[in-house]
């Protein structure tokens, strides 16, 4: 055995022992009646689970529910009243715990539920790697099928209330302005700065203030004419009902803002697959979260560069 494969051994192993641990004093310390729901992936996916603990509750007849998240989620998932407590893990800690867990399946055991698709483990080139056994096309039934494996709750499990919060009146600060949302952490495909700055100019001229999500992230742009807004999770989706309109890329961002019920232009780029192949997002099954909570206001596109006059008229006009 080479030396760098023992070194991903040894690592794994210590992930694994860490995530025993965490697990252990989970088990040990949960109050009778309560169930822990692990969410360990992006806001998107924590927000997909939250929704539905109220019925989740329902079913299982717990008394009390621990949500346990990475830690820049922690205030985000205090906003759901149907979570009694919050427990936020850094990504090692969330990592170590998911070593645990895949290999020893323990995907529902002891009152502790992995909030997200089952996984197999594999050692790559790069580490450890945690790879998805859901097998399903991901179509119109896709967030069906998700929910029945993470939560086991049935179909018409919204029928007992998919509980959201909600946030404070508009401010009017905000009444004339528009937020736009040009990057994504996890996103497929990219639209060029290009795009976002015409988009911005016509905005301009029409009459609003255009401001931008903007953290100074690694990841993030900053769009020329644009005034930048740094807010927290919790802060952001305050201002949903504030603003205009958003305008970005189908994200866990504005999966947050659509939960605020804000007004939402949602952009779905083009991406090449790992074979090569031009891929696009399907805005009918992307847009999930947003036709559960019945946005009126949405508008969804599809990006495409020989498109982009067409679609930047449209989605001037429709602000």
């Amino acid at each position: 055995m080479d030396n760098v494969f023992q070194a991903r051994i040894a690592a794994l192993a210590e992930k694994y022992l860490k995530g025993e641990e965490i697990y252990n004093a989970l088990k040990e310390n949960r109050p009778e009646g309560m169930d822990i729901i692990i969410n360990p992936q992006h806001i998107g996916d924590t927000l997909w689970v939250c929704i539905f603990l109220d019925a989740y509750k329902k079913k299982f007849g717990c008394k009390q529910i621990l949500a346990v998240v990475p830690e820049y989620q922690t205030e985000l998932a205090q906003l759901f009243t149907q979570i009694d407590d919050v427990l936020g893990l850094t990504a090692e800690e969330i990592t170590a715990l998911q070593s645990y867990i895949g290999f020893n399946q323990l995907w529902y055991s002891d009152h502790i539920r992995y909030g997200f698709f089952h996984y197999t483990i594999s050692l790559n080139n790069s580490g450890v790697s945690f790879n998805s056994m859901f097998m399903g096309v991901r179509d119109h039934n896709f967030m069906n099928k998700s929910r029945r494996e993470f939560l086991e709750l049935d179909d018409d499990c919204i029928k007992n209330g998919a509980i959201t919060p909600n946030p404070p009146e508009s401010a009017s600060k905000y009444s004339n302005a528009v937020m736009i949302l040009p990057t994504a952490r996890t996103q497929l495909g990219d639209i060029p700065e290009s795009f976002w700055k015409k988009m911005v100019d016509m905005i301009k001229d029409n009459g609003y203030e255009v401001y931008c999500n903007y953290n100074n992230l690694p990841y993030e742009t900053l769009v020329e004419g644009t005034i930048p807004l740094s807010t927290k999770l919790v802060e952001l989706y305050n201002l949903s009902r504030s603003f205009k309109r958003f305008i970005g890329f189908r994200s866990g961002i504005l999966d947050l803002i659509a939960l605020g019920e804000g007004n939402i232009t949602c952009l779905h780029p083009t991406y090449m697959d790992i074979d090569g192949m031009v891929m696009e997002r399907d805005a009918n099954i992307y847009d999930h979260l947003y036709q559960l909570n019945g946005l009126e206001s949405l508008q969804s596109y599809q990006y495409r560069a020989e498109w982009e006059d067409e679609l930047l008229k449209a989605i001037v006009e429709n602000i």
